[in-house]
């Protein structure tokens, strides 16, 4: 039986530990992001929309 998506050498072991560093870095990654924007208030820019100026 040949499987056509994956080639049988591409498959490669994984052990646990492997798979449990490579989620801690994920997740400490995105952790660490979402703190730093909310720490920073990114996206909290000054708007100022003033109708009878025009101002937007």
């Amino acid at each position: 039986e040949s499987d056509i998506l994956i080639p049988i050498s591409a498959n490669r072991f994984f052990s646990t530990r492997d798979r449990n560093v490579f989620l801690r870095y994920r997740g400490l990654f995105i952790s660490s992001y979402l703190w730093c924007t909310i720490l920073w208030s990114v996206g909290s820019g000054y708007d100022k929309f003033d109708r009878k100026e025009g101002i937007v």
